[in-house]
């Protein structure tokens, strides 16, 4: 019994100094209970951007197999001069052209990354490509890694500073901090090495000095291409163009377009300019990198038509 009334006589101020403490530092503790602040605070948690706009697209989001950062982008690009560069001509090359940096980034080395991040006057850029659904744009103010994740084939990036998830061919925030938000872009260009090289004799171009080893001799996805195989479900289809043909993909002010690269050039020598948005756009080819290409202020780029298709089902097609 003196045990038990020390012991008391002991954990009675003990308790009511924690109790003191408690209440001067979390008065919600007192009236509310820990768990009920904990469960509060889960809740908080799930809501602060619950982002209901884009739950569909998340509901439909499936794993490409490797895990996140499973693909690693590259994060220290090494450059190389035109001059300096062991690349055939043959090459295809994503290039970049921004005021004072114009850069060109193999096939080869994109299939196996997916995402380059550089630096441009002190701002973040991204170089992006998506194998699955041939796609390549550029992203300005974000570094970004790949999620190992798709929605509708296409490559789910996420922002390292956030973690909010973004599809590519989108652009748009789906959870997170960046939920809605759109990120800027720029025109991705793809060519051959040759041919940027010819016109842009001072580029530079990144070399496999990646800080990874992959077989950047092959192309894994080289038979893909190929066929007509699409390996993912889609949310929607269209059997107006063939699906794996390439479009020339076009927004501007929340509308869309898709302008086919097969017979262009017969049927619009000259090129062709039509309302967009709201806008003028004009389209041309590019006589000397051999592709289609659109006002640099318009967003664009080369995909699948299965793919432009699923993610903008509104999308009209200029033949």
């Amino acid at each position: 019994m003196d045990r038990f009334i020390k012991l008391l006589l002991f954990a009675v101020p003990i308790a009511a100094i924690v109790g003191l403490v408690i209440f001067i530092a979390r008065p919600d503790l007192i009236t509310t209970g820990p768990r009920v602040v904990l469960e509060e605070k889960l809740r908080a948690a799930q809501t602060d951007f619950p982002c209901p706009d884009y739950a569909y697209i998340r509901e439909h989001i499936l794993s490409g197999g490797p895990p996140k950062d499973g693909i690693p982008a590259v994060d220290k690009p090494d450059y190389v001069n035109a001059s300096e560069a062991e690349l055939p001509d043959s090459t295809i090359v994503f290039g970049i052209s921004l005021p004072g940096f114009v850069a060109a980034y193999p096939k080869p080395i994109m299939v196996w990354h997916e995402v380059v991040n550089d630096e441009h006057d002190d701002l973040p850029i991204s170089i992006t490509y998506c194998p699955l659904t041939r796609s390549a744009l550029g992203f300005f103010g974000r570094s970004l890694g790949v999620t190992g994740t798709l929605y509708n084939n296409n490559l789910i990036m996420y922002d390292r500073a956030t973690t909010s998830r973004i599809p590519q061919l989108t652009g748009v925030g789906i959870d997170g901090e960046l939920c809605g938000q759109l990120l800027p872009t720029f025109p991705v260009r793809t060519t051959t090495w040759g041919k940027w090289r010819s016109k842009h004799p001072q580029t530079l171009v990144l070399t496999t000095n990646t800080g990874y080893r992959r077989d950047y001799k092959t192309d894994p996805y080289a038979e893909y291409y190929q066929n007509d195989d699409v390996y993912f479900p889609l949310t929607t289809e269209s059997m107006a163009l063939p699906p794996k043909s390439m479009v020339l993909g076009l927004e501007l002010n929340d509308e869309s377009a898709a302008v086919p690269l097969d017979g262009f050039l017969e049927n619009y020598p000259d090129g062709i300019t039509f309302i967009l948005g709201g806008g003028l756009v004009t389209v041309w080819w590019d006589t000397e990198l051999q592709l289609l290409r659109a006002d640099d202020d318009v967003k664009q780029m080369e995909v699948f038509w299965f793919a432009w298709f699923a993610q903008h089902p509104e999308t009209k097609i200029i033949h």
